[in-house]
């Protein structure tokens, strides 16, 4: 594969004076390119702004040089992340921790389940992870898992040429009632018989579980109560909003 200028200039690490010609500190006599393609390494000099690699190669690291030295090197993985990715992934609660299971289409060379906390804010989470063979598909996550902390799992499939990663799953080692309330409840009227009632969800680190449904209660201006669950509109995803029939009740306050 061909690395163009552009993607050198794009690197996240790559430091500015590569490119700059006023922090270049001299004329730039060429950049030095390093590849990794399987288990081996190596190096080559090229001018600006493109070097052709192997199609295989997964890293490569690409420097400036004049006649002072050498600049840091920016990097850049050339890995693919579009490989088949485990499917159906769940998580149960178990004696000994969570047991992970998940289907895999093509079998990689390895698995990596990886799991941390969720809703810590700012604070970085620790990361933990397991490696299984290519053929296995269930893991048994064992640690200090912690009431009511939602966790974060996901699972890899590792090939030679790159990786396939699924989408996140939200597990508990076990459950609480929630200790918040939705927030900033709303109501608006779309004709005189339907209301659109809308709130915020609660904060993740208040949910303490899977949240499985909303109940609203309702009072009306006569003073008449109204109680409306799940079976009467259905499951509750975000954004939150559902519109409610009323006859002849008169304005529904919200409270």
């Amino acid at each position: 594969s061909c690395v163009p200028s552009e993607i050198l200039r794009a690197l996240p690490c790559l430091p500015p004076q590569v490119f700059d010609l006023k922090a270049a500190r001299g004329v730039i006599l060429g950049y030095p390119v390093t590849f990794r393609d399987g288990g081996t390494v190596t190096h080559l000099e090229r001018p600006c702004c493109n070097a052709t690699l192997p199609r295989s190669a997964t890293y490569a690291w690409v420097s400036a040089r004049n006649s002072v030295g050498q600049s840091p090197p920016g990097n850049l993985s050339l890995e693919r992340t579009d490989l088949p990715a485990p499917q159906r992934v769940q998580v149960q609660v178990e004696t000994l921790g969570l047991n992970v299971s998940w289907e895999q289409s093509e079998l990689p060379e390895e698995h990596l389940v990886e799991w941390a906390p969720e809703g810590n804010g700012s604070r970085e989470a620790p990361l933990s992870w397991i490696r299984r063979l290519g053929n296995h598909h269930s893991a048994l996550l064992t640690g200090d898992f912690k009431p009511h902390v939602p966790y974060r799992v996901r699972v890899y499939g590792l090939y030679p040429q790159g990786v396939g990663v699924s989408e996140p799953t939200r597990a508990y080692i076990q459950e609480g009632a929630p200790s918040g309330w939705p927030r900033e409840l709303r109501d608006r009227m779309l004709s005189k018989t339907v209301f659109l009632i809308s709130w915020k969800e609660i904060p993740l680190a208040q949910q303490h579980g899977h949240l499985t449904c909303y109940t609203l209660y309702l009072r009306s201006s006569s003073g008449e109560s109204h109680v409306y669950g799940p079976s009467e509109w259905g499951p509750v995803r975000p954004p939150i909003a559902r519109a409610l029939w009323g006859e002849g009740a008169g304005v529904y306050s919200v409270g």
